[in-house]
């Protein structure tokens, strides 16, 4: 272990082209005579030279080896953070997949008596340390998990109840058919942001270091065929039937798809 080091630490630039050239010096002075007739002559000069280049390896050798513990303590930090925000990971991603449950049971029944929470500060903060310390391709994710929740939270539904739909459910026989649309769409972007967020428990388990965006679309889904209000499947509603058929086509919906970004 202390040799490989010593190797990679010898294969150095600037220390490698000192060693370099007190070999080289060395040589020259053994081999050639003449060389070696006028080094005993300035043998002074000669030693002040070999001194210095041999304190200056030395002193290049110090700041190199300051510079790589320097790093070293720095990538043992972030690994000691990563490691405690990962820990704390799933806490966020089920208080959030509640939140994004309890806004779409919000969005079907327009209970404004009972308001949906909001994701707790903590949470949010777990989720920053994840993107700050992760690789990029979980750094993407997570950032995109945070990016759709501030989305869908600034596109709050109790603008359009109280604009004039009324503290009625999606189910009811006299919800027009615009807001019904309104809410539907919304809750298909909740339930996309749950299926999100639960292709992120692979990686705070160990056991993955990407998310399948192909599961993902599968996730939501699955989801949308068995949602329900108090036991009526929106699959009763024609307008959800509709929406529905589309998005089997796609194999995605809203924030699933790949390139949601662009749509």
């Amino acid at each position: 272990m202390k040799l490989s080091k010593l190797v990679k630490f010898l294969r150095n630039f600037p220390l490698g082209f000192c060693c370099g050239a007190i070999s080289t010096f060395t040589l020259c002075w053994v081999i050639d005579s003449a060389v070696a007739d006028q080094a005993i002559k300035n043998w002074t000069y000669l030693a002040t030279a070999f001194v210095s280049i041999l304190a200056a390896s030395f002193a290049m050798a110090g700041v190199l080896a300051t510079i790589e513990n320097t790093r070293r303590i720095a990538e043992d930090a972030r690994n000691r953070k990563l490691a405690a925000s990962r820990a704390s990971l799933p806490l966020a991603l089920s208080e959030l997949i509640d939140v994004c449950e309890a806004r779409t049971k919000f969005t079907l029944t327009c209970d404004i008596s009972n308001r949906p929470p909001s994701l707790s500060g903590n949470s949010i903060q777990i989720l920053r340390e994840c993107i700050e310390f992760s690789d990029l391709n979980i750094q993407d994710a997570i950032s995109e998990v945070i990016l759709v929740y501030q989305i869908l939270i600034s596109r709050d539904m109790s603008c359009h109840i109280e604009a004039g739909s009324g503290a009625i459910p999606i189910n009811h026989p006299e919800i027009g058919e615009g807001i019904k649309f309104i809410r539907i769409s919304a809750v298909v972007d909740w339930q996309a942001l749950i299926c999100l967020s639960m292709a992120l428990f692979g990686y705070a388990r160990g056991t993955s270091v990407t998310v399948d965006r192909d599961s993902v679309g599968a996730c939501l889904i699955e989801r949308l065929d068995w949602l329900n209000l108090d036991g009526w499947l929106l699959q009763n509603d024609p307008t959800f039937r509709k929406m529905m058929s589309k998005i089997r086509e796609r194999g995605c919906a809203s924030f699933a798809c790949r390139n949601w970004k662009i749509r």
